[in-house]
């Protein structure tokens, strides 16, 4: 059985929505649900969100502290600036579309040549030098969106 963990670049998701008015009814997801759509459920073994709170904007950090809360209730593990170094997955599934991971990309690529790395990449972005450096990606489409909203209570 593969080994799946994915690996969520929070801010890059949330800007992919929030970039463009007519994706703002999507900021909410349930992003257990979109991995699982990708990768099934009895080879993912984790889903890390990785995040930081912008403590200079109060109101801000209150509405993320809930979506945090909420997405922790899902299973999902809240990173906050800094990755932890274990041999736990055999293919990597990174949420992003954001060229700033390249250099890590490369790096766990240089040092453990038998892992994969895969890129599922927000809706509205291009995600090039990405797509040219994983061993497999996929566009998140608006069809997938629209089915994994969370429903706050």
């Amino acid at each position: 059985m593969n080994r799946v963990i994915a690996f969520v670049d929070g801010f890059n998701l949330y800007h992919s929505l929030a970039d463009n008015p007519g994706y703002h009814k999507y900021k909410w997801l349930d992003i257990r649900k979109l991995i699982e759509i990708f990768v099934p459920r009895k080879e993912l073994k984790g889903v890390y969100y990785f995040t930081a709170l912008t403590t200079w904007n109060s109101e801000k950090v209150g509405r993320h502290k809930i979506l945090i809360r909420a997405l922790e209730q899902t299973g999902i593990d809240i990173v906050y600036g800094r990755f932890r170094r274990k041999d736990r997955y055999d293919t990597a599934l990174i949420l992003s579309g954001d060229s700033d991971l390249l250099p890590s990309l490369r790096a766990v690529k240089s040092t453990f040549a038998s892992k994969r790395i895969g890129v599922l990449i927000p809706i509205g972005r291009r995600a090039e030098e990405l797509k040219n450096e994983c061993d497999f990606y996929t566009r998140i489409r608006e069809k997938i969106l629209q089915s994994v909203c969370l429903q706050i209570h």
